[in-house]
């Protein structure tokens, strides 16, 4: 990992990803947010070290206790709007609640109720897989605050009454499944080289379905599907295998993913694993 990854890793640890946020609120609403939010949050930063310096100077100078006054004031404000827009969407107040939730994030980054309105809103108009990633970006901040479950609880009532989204579109992995398995292999790639080597691979292999594998299936992966100069998996092999798999068993994937925290219908991910 270069030494800017080891930053941008280091800020997103500690204060979480508020421009993946903003690039899903955006693009899932199609809402214009005031252009300080876009010039600050559209893009990320070109220096992680330097964000991540400013950032933390900024947040040890700021008045903690004033900061948060406001911040349960406005979240309080936001939960009684988010009432009248279940009969009445008003975009003008949606809009406004999301910026003061982003600037509340920006000051307080630990404040998990912004998190919360925000997935909500995305529940309200109908985002339900971007709602949810919102809601698990919400508990790596704060795994304990307690309406994330019964949000979550929410989404997914309304998750298990659509219909199944497939997993083959003309013999090929279908753009769900295909975001889903990119999403699964990062996650296992922990050295982020695109391939997963045997202690990797073994460790993906187990926590799909509770079994080590034996050495030779983990060389076998490798040369059947697609393998680096070292015989490990590449990410196209990883991809190859589950091709092969699902023109063979679309419900032996869907059980895969499954186990990875993906709802098995909808192709989208359910829990934080």
């Amino acid at each position: 990992m270069s030494v800017d990854n080891e930053w941008k890793s280091k800020s997103k640890s500690e204060f979480g990803d508020i421009f993946r946020l903003y690039q899903i609120f955006t693009t899932s609403t199609g809402l214009e947010l005031p252009t300080d939010l876009n010039t600050k949050f559209e893009k990320e930063p070109e220096n992680w070290q330097l964000y991540y310096e400013t950032k933390h100077a900024s947040l040890k100078a700021s008045d903690r206790e004033v900061l948060m006054q406001q911040a349960n004031k406005e979240f309080k404000d936001a939960q009684k709007y988010l009432k009248t827009f279940q009969d009445d969407v008003n975009y003008s107040l949606l809009i406004q609640v999301a910026s003061n939730m982003l600037w509340i994030l920006d000051a307080l980054p630990e404040y998990a109720g912004c998190y919360y309105i925000l997935s909500y809103m995305l529940l309200m108009v109908n985002r339900q897989a971007d709602a949810l990633e919102i809601l698990d970006m919400g508990r790596k901040i704060n795994p304990n605050f307690e309406q994330f479950q019964e949000l979550e609880k929410e989404i997914l009532s309304r998750v298990d009454t659509q219909e199944e989204v497939p997993v083959l579109v003309n013999d090929s992995l279908s753009p769900e499944l295909l975001n889903v398995l990119l999403e699964i292999f990062e996650r296992f790639d922990e050295d982020c080289d695109d391939c997963l080597n045997p202690k990797e691979l073994d460790h993906f292999v187990f926590s799909t379905n509770g079994q080590h594998p034996p050495d030779s299936f983990i060389q076998q992966m490798g040369q059947r599907f697609g393998a680096n100069r070292s015989g490990w998996l590449t990410k196209k092999g990883f991809l190859a295998f589950y091709l092969e798999q699902t023109l063979g068993d679309p419900n032996e994937t869907r059980k895969d993913i499954s186990a990875h925290g993906y709802n098995k219908k909808q192709l989208i991910k359910t829990s934080t694993t």
